[in-house]
């Protein structure tokens, strides 16, 4: 079934857990349904990259889940959107487990869109490749709202 994103938010707004809206970043329908909505974009990788700047090797590997936490929550707005989450994926940051800080966050009522990279199939959303370092499979299967992937193969 397809959903516009202001559907999609507007019943993340009744649900009391997992708010947590996972968008195709090649999805041009999504992207431009975004682009209406006054809703402050964030890349991610930036943000984090410059908070954990000075951090050691080993600290940014230890903190990295607790200073995205603090990110997210530092963060004003009901609604909040993150682009460009690869560092996230990075081991340098011990591949962070996003899906479940995310359905954590939104324990309070706040909602996040996420705009990924990845294929999905079966539930599963696969970032990068398995050679590659920042490999990462997300179980889906518990988020009400996985769009942009529809017209994929």
């Amino acid at each position: 079934m397809e959903f516009s994103l202001n559907e999609a938010i507007d019943d993340l707004k009744k649900d009391m857990w997992n708010k947590v809206i996972i968008i195709n970043k090649k999805s041009s329908k999504y992207q431009k349904e975004f682009e209406n909505l006054n809703i402050k974009k964030i890349n991610l990788s930036i943000e984090i990259s410059h908070l954990v700047s000075d951090l050691s090797t080993r600290d940014k590997k230890m903190k990295g889940a607790d200073i995205l936490k603090n990110f997210l929550e530092e963060q004003d707005d009901d609604i909040i959107a993150l682009d460009d989450i690869s560092y996230i994926f990075s081991p340098e940051l011990g591949k962070i487990e996003i899906s479940s800080t995310l359905k954590y966050f939104t324990r309070d009522g706040k909602i996040v869109i996420v705009f990924i990279d990845g294929k999905l199939s079966d539930n599963k959303l696969t970032y990068s490749s398995v050679e590659k370092l920042n490999y990462i499979e997300m179980d889906v299967s518990q988020n009400k709202y996985v769009l942009g992937w529809e017209d994929e193969d």
